[in-house]
């Protein structure tokens, strides 16, 4: 529910304020985020969602063969799950 990096809301402020578990924002046409598009696009979020998890599981996103995490990673928010996995 966080911003998921350095900048605010910290994940305790987020939850909280009951902020969504995810966010989706077109940052050209919105860099204060200020309108999360989560519910617009489903399509998008799916895609993004698996192209995370195709990358996780290689253990990296750039070109080349599979490389094992060095412990697991969990990146999804409580109750979300990725279509087709």
């Amino acid at each position: 529910a966080g911003s998921g990096g350095w900048s605010a809301p910290r994940e305790s402020d987020a939850k909280k304020k009951k902020l969504p578990l995810m966010q989706l924002f077109d940052l050209q046409a919105d860099r204060g985020e200020q309108t999360n598009l989560l519910e617009q696009h489903p399509e998008r979020v799916d895609a993004l969602l698996k192209l995370l998890s195709r990358e996780v599981k290689n253990g990296r996103c750039t070109p080349g063969e599979p490389v094992s995490n060095d412990r697991e990673v969990k990146f999804l928010p409580k109750g979300v799950t990725v279509a087709g996995e």
